[in-house]
């Protein structure tokens, strides 16, 4: 059954078109303008149902529906109104039930399930007078949450409803909400589960949010799919059940990083997963028992993975994505660390837990790639960061350092290794500015771990790559506490390789 969905806002269109396309029965035609809709109505005698928008650049809905009756008054049409009232005045609906039992009228913001089920209504209206039987396959998709108006809600003259609107609307943000309101989630999260703690909604505008999966409603994976297939990065939760659905996930990654069998690519993927939670949490609520929780979860499981001894810079390959540098920078980080640690013979789990541990947390408080990538405040990118953002980046080890301390029992040396990861053997570091002969060994270690995956992430990895990095440390850290890790790290390169 063909179906013509003229609508001027393109998202709108394309969040129908996802979820029509999923009906065999359905074949759906979009339009923007009055003019595109005309054509499509005179190029296709057989369209059964048009579900249209009122106000566009080069007209209003009435043009389409006089011309839809025009060529076939049997026509169901779906009026979508931003407002109720808004076409009293227009003569053209004046008989709009009259004209047609099929016709019908929702008010902005509303979800394609609710019509869907009219839509379902027609098909069924047609297919049981071609074949004299309905069709059993047919079912409705409106969730039971989101009721819709009765018939007699319509009965009266267009735009008098006899019953609120809100019941034929209501799986969109209402508007007097705004982002505030909400957490967003990145969208690659909602395929580890099949149903979500919280509603979830999907971002129209600044200030316009559509709802695209009820509270517990299980939901396929192909829907996710198809978001990410059209561009969204991203879906939001109320910030009221944001609690519960940060609790659950968590707990959904916690138990993925538990199991033994589970293969190098997933557990990878899993460890960013939590450690990203972690970041989003210390960035609401500071470090706290929760944050520290998680990333003790994730710090295990690199641990593990470390004493598992597979090529460490074939695995690194496959977590350089380049989709969220702070993440993927801490847990290579991680990585690095924990191999260059085991290489000089710190390989005992609880220095590996402190390295570890520190990679996780040492650029928590930094929430954009262009301020944690900064490793020199004497450098063009340092200088080109704004007052307030250079004041971050410096103040940020001290920051993070000091809360570190405020947690009870905590591991030994990790709050000095993060106040000073961004020292240099040079002295021309910060916060402290202090030279090789003082900055502790470990740290060190930390510091060439760090820039090791600065110069994978940013540089071009070839035959060359290592040669050329190898010479550069040597100028670099090849004086006081730094010799040691220098000399583990190119025995480390030696011994592992990088396709």
């Amino acid at each position: 059954m063909k179906i013509l969905h003229v609508e001027h806002e393109e998202l709108i269109r394309e969040l129908y078109a996802i979820e029509f396309e999923e009906k065999e029965y359905l074949e759906i035609s979009s339009a923007s303008t009055v003019e595109e809709a005309i054509q499509i109505l005179q190029q296709n005698n057989d369209i059964k149902i048009i579900i249209c928008g009122h106000k566009f650049t080069d007209g209003n809905s009435e043009k389409i529906y006089s011309l839809a009756k025009t060529i076939n008054p049997e026509i169901a049409f779906i009026l979508n109104l931003s407002f109720e009232g808004e076409t009293n005045n227009v003569s053209e609906y004046k008989t709009f039930k009259d004209d047609n039992h099929n016709n019908h009228i929702v008010i902005k913001p509303n979800e394609a399930g609710t019509i869907l089920t009219f839509i379902n209504e027609v098909y069924n209206e047609i297919y049981t007078a071609e074949h004299g039987t309905s069709p059993t396959s047919l079912t409705s998709t409106t969730p039971s949450s989101t009721p819709v108006a009765p018939e007699d809600a319509f009965t009266n003259e267009l735009g008098e409803f006899t019953l609120p609107s809100v019941q034929v609307v209501s799986k969109f943000l209402s508007p007097d909400k705004d982002e505030n309101s909400y957490r967003r989630v990145g969208i690659n999260r909602f395929l580890r589960m099949n149903t979500i703690p919280a509603e979830v909604y999907l971002k129209l505008g600044e200030e316009k949010f559509i709802k695209v999966i009820n509270d517990n409603e299980p939901y396929d994976f192909s829907r996710i799919k198809k978001y990410i297939k059209k561009g969204v990065n991203y879906l939001y939760i109320p910030k009221a059940q944001s609690d519960q659905f940060i609790n659950n996930y968590s707990s959904l990654l916690k138990s993925t990083l538990s199991k033994p069998d589970v293969p190098l690519k997933d557990r990878l993927e899993v460890q960013q997963d939590v450690l990203k939670l972690a970041h989003e949490r210390a960035n609401l609520v500071g470090i706290d028992k929760g944050v520290i929780e998680d990333m003790t979860v994730a710090t295990n499981s690199v641990i593990n993975t470390v004493y598992q001894n597979y090529d460490l810079f074939t695995m690194l390959s496959s977590m350089m994505k380049k989709n969220d540098y702070i993440v993927e920078h801490s847990l290579t980080t991680a990585f690095v660390a924990g191999h260059l640690a085991t290489e000089i013979g710190w390989g005992a789990e609880s220095t590996l837990q402190k390295i570890a541990m520190a990679s996780m947390l040492h650029d928590v408080y930094l929430d954009k790639e262009h301020m944690a990538s900064i490793t020199c405040k004497n450098s063009v990118a340092f200088r080109a960061l704004t007052e307030e953002e250079q004041q971050k980046v410096l103040t940020h080890p001290f920051n993070t350092a000091s809360h570190i301390d405020q947690m009870a029992n905590f591991l030994p040396d990790v709050s000095s290794i993060v106040f000073a990861h961004h020292e240099q053997p040079d002295g021309c570091g910060f916060p402290l500015g202090i030279n090789s002969i003082r900055i502790p060994q470990i740290t060190c270690a930390f510091i060439i771990a760090e820039d090791l995956v600065n110069c994978m992430y940013y540089g071009k990895v070839n035959a060359n790559f290592f040669d050329n990095l190898t010479l550069k440390f040597k100028e670099k850290y090849n004086r006081g506490n730094f010799r040691v890790a220098l000399e583990a790290l190119i025995s480390m390169l030696d011994k592992n390789s990088f396709e």
